[in-house]
């Protein structure tokens, strides 16, 4: 994370540094059902109203978070994501202007 965005996060802290850490670390396979699949939504509707959330989401993917909610996605989707950008960044650039 960028020192500029630090700077933000301590002038105004956002609403996840306030709650439990479980809602965005929440095992949705929890065997008591402690935590799990509802912990994880109310994580993700957090992050997405959250003025933060594209440099969370950024932070997770650029180093590999596989846990947690980050940016509102679950690591599945920034793994995805990931994916994505890897597969796009590799193709031939067929759109555009011609050079």
């Amino acid at each position: 994370m960028t020192s500029s965005f630090q700077e933000k996060l301590f002038e105004n802290p956002p609403e996840c540094t306030e709650m439990n850490p479980d809602y965005w670390f929440a095992d949705e396979h929890d065997e008591e059902e402690t935590f799990g699949r509802s912990e994880r939504a109310i994580a993700v509707t957090v992050c997405n109203r959250c003025p933060f959330k594209l440099e969370c989401f950024t932070y997770a993917v650029e180093n590999e978070i596989l846990d947690g909610v980050w940016g509102g996605a679950v690591p599945q989707q920034r793994i995805a994501y990931r994916e994505k950008v890897q597969r796009h960044s590799q193709s031939p650039q067929w759109f555009g202007p011609n050079k």
